[in-house]
Parts: structure tokens; sequence; C-alpha cells
């Protein structure tokens, strides 16, 4: 649903209350207190009227302010709520389970969701290159998984949903692999466009969030679309992997600036946005003057973006720690080794950069995480050929140097902060995108074919 350019999701929620249980499909704008009204509506249409209004309380005991919305409830498909009649009481409502406070368990369920995405592609690259009966048997299991957490019923389905599509992306991986370097980037392209099918069906059952689902989606499409391209033009697969470091180098300046753009019919025409009937309802008898934007719907609206920052943060980070170790040993011919070097250690300091400027502690933590991880795998690969001893003077001096800067940046307080220091980081950073932009010619190996024709 779009109105006046600003997309309303509809959430589907089930009502319990003194008429019964109904299911009920309302826009993430509706006020709590015009679910308790459809409510009424639709379980009771013959009788009459209550005297005291319906009060809307979750499973927790946690009653809801009737002026707040749907989204800023934070209520999602699948949740189930209550309808009460009477004031709501000032603790919890006695029969009903207790929980802890939603940002505490929402945190602990999406540390849950991310450790479950980790074990699945574990298993999916261990049953890739395991016997038949074992690889049948991931399989299977990884492929059951993913169908239940399609399931839009239950508590935790928004975690749920994002698990669904690596477990479907892993299972696919694990089918189609064929031993070598050359079939890997075909092999990530299928599973990665199996995962987007998988997070399209979440999508369209209402199983998630929007935003997670949305970022999963794309990324999942990019990547088959650039396995395809180069599969299909015959490149090396050092290309495949060199155009995935760049392009999650470019996603970090991108993304953000089009995860909170506000739509600009809530920035100039607000009265639009009340044209719909569930909008309409919000009108008391004897009120007058304009419908204005809620401050919970510019609340959600921020929420919305964040969500996609945070998510976008992490695909972005997930593809730079994939694609290293594939460039690495692909990239192994002469010039092109040197400019996989250069690719890699830039792409880590870009991204490690370009985390200075969010302020989601997600996607901050995982663009940091993942550049710091780049960067170690670049380095461990190129003291392989060095001994044990001067492999270890050598990670004795990085971590002094490490400590060093610590030393210096807390010396300086708030001076790394300032304008100046603001400037030099974002000149970096844009030497960083620029001169990987270049590494990415010789790391593909085009710079040396070249360099073969002409000689």
């Amino acid at each position: 649903y779009v109105v006046s350019g600003v997309r309303t999701d509809m959430v589907s929620v089930t009502v319990h209350g003194p008429f019964g249980a109904i299911d009920l499909v309302v826009p993430s704008a509706a006020a709590v207190s015009d679910v308790a009204r459809e409510y009424a509506a639709q379980a009771a249409p013959q009788r009459s009227a209550p005297t005291a209004p319906l009060g809307v309380l979750t499973t927790t005991g946690r009653w809801l302010s009737p002026d707040l919305t749907v989204l800023g409830a934070g209520i999602s498909s699948g949740d189930v709520l209550i309808a009460s009649r009477g004031p709501a009481p000032s603790g919890p409502v006695p029969g009903l389970a207790h929980a802890t406070p939603p940002t505490a368990r929402d945190g602990l369920a999406w540390l849950a969701a991310a450790a479950a995405c980790a074990v699945v592609v574990l298993a999916g690259v261990l049953a890739a290159s395991s016997s038949e009966d074992v690889a049948t048997a991931a399989i299977v299991v990884l492929g059951v998984t993913a169908v239940l957490a399609l399931l839009p019923s239950g508590t935790r389905s928004t975690q749920r949903a994002v698990v669904a599509p690596v477990a479907a992306g892993a299972a696919a991986f694990a089918v189609v692999h064929e031993p070598g370097a050359v079939h890997l980037p075909v092999t990530v392209g299928v599973a990665a466009l199996v995962a987007s099918v998988a997070a399209a069906t979440a999508r369209a059952l209402g199983a998630g969030r929007r935003q997670p689902l949305d970022v999963i989606l794309v990324m999942g499409l990019a990547w088959f679309g650039l396995a395809a391209l180069v599969t299909l033009t015959g490149a090396p697969p050092q290309v495949f992997w060199s155009l995935l470091l760049a392009a999650s180098l470019l996603a970090c300046r991108v993304v953000p600036g089009l995860a909170v753009d506000v739509p600009d019919p809530m920035l100039i025409d607000l009265d639009r946005l009340a044209v719909t009937a569930w909008s309409a309802r919000e009108r008391r008898p004897g009120k007058r003057g304009r419908v204005l934007v809620s401050p919970d719907l510019v609340r959600g609206l921020l929420a919305d973006g964040a969500a996609t920052v945070n998510a976008a943060g992490v695909a972005i980070g997930v593809t730079a720690v994939l694609a290293t170790p594939g460039l690495i040993d692909t990239a192994t011919l002469g010039v092109d080794r040197l400019g996989a070097v250069f690719l890699v250690l830039l792409t880590a300091g870009g991204m490690v950069l370009a985390a200075r400027n969010l302020r989601h502690v997600v996607a901050r933590t995982a663009l940091r995480a993942a550049g710091v991880l780049v960067a170690v795998a670049m380095v461990l690969e190129r003291l392989g050929g060095l001994g044990p001893i001067a492999t270890a003077w050598l990670l004795v001096a990085l971590v002094l140097v490490a400590l060093l800067v610590v030393v210096a940046a807390v010396a300086t307080g708030r001076g790394w902060r300032s304008v100046r220091w603001a400037r030099r980081a974002e000149l970096a950073e844009s030497l960083c995108l620029a001169f990987a932009m270049g590494a990415v010619v010789v790391s593909s190996g085009a710079f040396r074919m070249v360099w073969e024709l002409q000689s």
C-alpha cells in the first residue's frame, strides 16, 4: 500500500478478547485504538458498542497506549494481542507469561539468529565436501530448516525469517557444488539466487520485517547476476571475487544515503497522508482541524531506515569476508597477486573509515569487524612464506604499533572527531575507493592480459 508516495505495510495479528478470537490485517500506521474498534466491529457486529472502550495489551502483560501506532508499539506480523475492557492497570496482568524487556529479548534473539546463520552456512560448506550419504542428510536437514523457518506463526518469526534464506542457500550450495575454483562462482551464484527466492517467499508470507528480507533479496540477485555475467563472458573466477570486493566497498558509501532518504510527501504535503480509511478514523466527533503525521509514524520511518542500514552493513561485511579467500586463492599469477593484495587492503581500510559515519551500532560494528578480518586474512596469507620466528616478531611489531595508535587517540581526545580530522578521514576514504577501483583492473587479470598481448 502506498499513500502519497509513502509506503504503508500491512501487519497480520490475532486478537483475543471478550468476543472471541479474530485475525486482522491492519496498516502499520493504524493506531492501537483503531485495532480495538476494528476487533469489536468484526467480532461482534450484531452487539451494541461496549460501555467502556477496549484496551489492547500484549501476551507479556504490557498495555499499549491507544495513541500509539502499530509500528510504534512494536507489533509485527504473527503477534497475538489481547483486547480487554476497563482501564489499563499499573502492573502486568495476572496469569500472563512474564518476559524480559523487549530490547534485551530482541537482542538475544538476533544474536541467536546470527549464530544459526553461521551454523547453517558451515553445515552447507561441510556437506559440499563430505560423502554422498552425509551430504544428502545435511541437505535434507537444511531444507527442512528453511521450510520451518518460513512459517509466519510463532513469537520469533521475524528472526526465523532471516535464517530461512541462509538455510535455503546453504542447501543449494551443497547440491550444486563441484570441486575446483572455476566452478565456485557459479555455485555461489546459484546459492544466492535460491536465498533470494526464499527471502521473497518469507516477505510474501509476512514472516518477518521487510528491511532485512529486502537486503537479502537484493544481495542474492546481485551475486547471481555478477556470477552469471562472469560465467557467460568466460572470465576467470578472480574477476568475480574482485568485483564483489569493489562492490562491497562502493556500497559502504551508497547504501546509507539510500536507506535514510525521507520521501518528499512527508516533508512537503503532510495532509495527503491522512487520505485513508484508517487515518480518517482518528477524527473524533467535534474534532476540527487538520490531521498531521503523528510522531510515531516519523519514528517508524526512522526505525525502518535504521533496520535497513543495519541489515545492509551486515550484508556488506559478509560479502567482503567471503570474497577475500576466493580472491586470494585465484589471483596467484605474478602481478595479479600484487593487485589482489592492494585491493584487499584498500577495501579493509575503506570499510573501517566508512564505519565512522554510521550511528547505528550493528552496521558500524559489522563494517569494522569485516575490515579487520579482511586485512588479517591478507596479512596471514602474505606471512605464509616467512619463517616462524620472523612471523612472530612481525606480529609483535604490529601489536605494538596498534597500541601506540590507541594511546595517541586517547591522548588527543576529541581532536580525532574534529572537522580537520573528519576532512582527512573523508579524503583517506575517497583515496581508498579510487585506488581500489584501479586495483580491480590488476587483481582481475585484465592488466596482465593487456601486457601479454603487447609483449
